[in-house]
Order: C-alpha cells, then structure tokens, then sequence
C-alpha cells in the first residue's frame, strides 16, 4: 500500500472524512458516467488517511492504476460508522456556498431518534 494525496483545484465535499472509501470511473465525452459497460468501470481507490480543504490523502494499492484528470471521483462512507440516525438533545447545522453565484434552498430535511427518557 502507498499513500496518495490528491489535490483539486476546488474545495472538496464538506462530509468526506477519514475512513471513508473513494473510488473514481472514465467519463464519456459528455461528462457523464461510462455506463456502457455496467458499472465494472469503477475503481476502488482506497480509504481516506487525511483531508485538506482542497485535498484528500488515501491509502492506495500499488497494484491498481491512478485516476487521471477526465476521471470523475466518488466517494462512499463506511457503513459500520455511519448506520444511525443523529442521536441526542441538539444539532447545529451549517450551510455554506462557497460559490459566487447564487443559490437557492427549496427543502431542508432531518431524521432524528431520541436517544434516551
């Protein structure tokens, strides 16, 4: 296994931390997924070591082949860590748009549990 630090010219996605697995596919020339082939053309890069606001740090196999720049980067959250609800009296949320066009918000949801009586 070697360490890989991919950095983009963007700030990466707020909620990607460290455990979660990141993967990349081929884009066509339209900028859409490759799904001529199903979806055997993603690739596992591997887990998530460190993020940086424009940058992420992952464990990756020697043996699989690097992302290159037309290649689109996913990633998905551990399903162990991350299988309930939000727990507890209080939440704080934040939004940010770092963009300087404007945005709009049509709908907000939340699921919570009550995590004692």
């Amino acid at each position: 296994m070697a360490t890989v630090k991919l950095t983009f010219d963007f700030y990466i996605n707020a909620s990607v931390q460290i455990g979660d697995i990141v993967y990349y596919v081929d884009v066509a020339v339209d900028n859409k997924v490759n799904t001529a082939s199903g979806y055997s053309n993603i690739v596992k890069m591997g887990d998530v070591l460190a993020t940086e606001p424009k940058s992420i740090t992952i464990n990756h196999d020697d043996n699989m082949p690097l992302p290159t720049a037309s290649n689109f980067i996913m990633f998905s959250k551990d399903n162990a860590a991350n299988l309930s609800s939000i727990l507890g009296y209080f939440a704080n949320v934040k939004f940010v748009n770092e963009s300087t066009d404007k945005a709009e918000i049509f709908s907000v949801g939340m699921e919570m549990f009550e995590s004692s009586k």
